[in-house]
């Protein structure tokens, strides 16, 4: 008597702890998705991940000759982005297309290569190259 008992207790508890809980979740997640025809996004919904970026470039004034290289824009893990012949001499703005979120870029100029943050909607380059003092005696400097 007693293990039947216990056996009909034990399959209550078991039917029990199988039932579907509803309460609490939003009946509005449930209903996803199956395609890309059946989503529901606001017309203006921008599905780009590429945002316009802009790079500013600083010439260097009185140049007797001129010089016309090809420059780069890198992401930091030697991605190239976007590549464009610039004159050292002229003052320009270069526009380019890439990942949003780009904070940091590297651009190669010839032998130059610096590192520019985004700052004020743009990344800025002038043609001077960084001071390398590191063959330097420290007690010199």
């Amino acid at each position: 008597m007693k293990k039947s008992v216990f056996a009909g207790f034990a399959l209550i508890v078991a039917l029990g702890s199988c039932q579907k809980e509803t309460e609490g979740i939003d009946q509005t997640s449930m209903n996803q998705a199956q395609s890309f025809e059946e989503l529901q996004v606001s017309h203006n919904f921008n599905w780009s991940t590429e945002t316009n970026y802009q790079l500013e470039l600083k010439g260097l004034d009185k140049m007797p000759f001129a010089v016309k290289k090809q420059l780069s824009i890198e992401s930091l893990n030697g991605e190239i982005l976007h590549t464009a012949l610039a004159e050292i001499s002229e003052d320009r703005i270069i526009n380019f297309k890439s990942q949003a979120g780009l904070n940091t870029v590297l651009i190669k100029y010839g032998s130059i290569t610096k590192e520019s943050s985004l700052n004020q909607g743009a990344f800025h380059f002038d043609f001077i190259p960084v001071d390398d003092t590191s063959d330097l005696d420290p007690n010199d400097q």
